[in-house]
């Protein structure tokens, strides 16, 4: 990507939630400054905002299309907050879905990025499933500082639902004949090519935080960015990460039971064909190639 102009990052943190805002995600101060530190050293533009609510994101979004502009060469949108299978969740807990985010960055409602990389980041949870391996051990033990995000479905959220006690895009072919017979759409969606979408955990799953160092898949990323993003493309990047994040492990007490949970994250690309780097400004750490 052109080093010159690489475009905008944006940046949501949530951290105060429920109706006296006393529910805090603790350490996501931590992310946020790491996130704005590695993409502005990158070469980006840094925009952030703080806890909004599920229609302040949405209004958010929509003046943030209208400041791309066709210099830019692609965008980075950073969401963390609480979540759940569908999207994130405002302070108010109303859930936006990542089809919303999709489609107010197409190709048909930002025109200034068609045919250009739209990576999206969510540090959310997207369930509350528990790594299915994950054993039962004694309830006894020191805390470790993890925590989930997620808003339990009755508004109480222990720090994200759990106590704490321890640490397809649809492939659109123009209508006519392939293969000799005519061809129809099965589905009707928007032009959502060319967009990099990487979640913290799997579909379904709690998304593991550190109340003082912040998310595990933030702090991999920023770190595997910092390390590798001067001879590496993205996906080899992700992998790093996602390994990272694979080997951590934490304790939670979870349905009364202190419990080992584990962590995968989910990369999905849609009409991504080339490999993209990012061509840091800052000068390679000390001992790379």
């Amino acid at each position: 990507m052109d080093e010159r102009n690489k475009g905008l990052v944006f940046v949501l943190n949530n951290y105060l939630f429920g109706p006296d805002r006393t529910r805090e995600r603790k350490g996501s101060d931590v992310d946020l400054a790491n996130v704005k530190h590695v993409f502005t050293e990158i070469g980006y533009t840094a925009d952030e905002a703080q806890n909004l609510t599920a229609e302040g994101i949405r209004q958010k979004l929509k003046s943030l299309t209208q400041k791309i502009l066709s210099s830019h060469t692609s965008v980075v949108l950073v969401f963390m907050s609480h979540g759940k299978e569908a999207g994130i969740q405002g302070t108010d807990e109303e859930v936006v879905t990542v089809k919303e985010i999709k489609d107010m960055f197409s190709g048909n409602n930002c025109p200034a990025l068609i045919g250009k990389p739209k990576i999206m980041i969510f540090q959310a949870c997207r369930g509350e499933k528990i790594t299915p391996s994950a054993p039962s051990i004694s309830s006894s033990g020191v805390d470790n500082g993890i925590c989930t995000d997620f808003v339990g479905t009755d508004g109480g959220a222990g720090d994200g639902g759990a106590t704490m006690v321890t640490k397809d895009e649809a492939c659109l072919t123009s209508p006519g004949r392939v293969g000799g017979g005519e061809v129809e759409f099965d589905c009707s969606v928007a032009d959502n090519a060319d967009m990099y979408i990487a979640q913290s955990t799997s579909e379904g799953y709690f998304s593991l935080r550190h109340r003082q160092n912040g998310s595990w898949f933030i702090q991999a990323l920023c770190e595997e960015l910092i390390a590798s993003a001067h001879d590496h493309h993205l996906d080899d990047i992700m992998t790093k990460v996602t390994d990272r994040v694979k080997r951590q492990e934490g304790y939670m007490v979870y349905q009364q039971r202190r419990q080992l949970f584990l962590q995968t994250p989910q990369i999905i690309k849609q009409g991504i064909g080339k490999k993209i780097f990012f061509l840091p400004k800052y000068p390679p750490p000390a001992g790379s190639r």
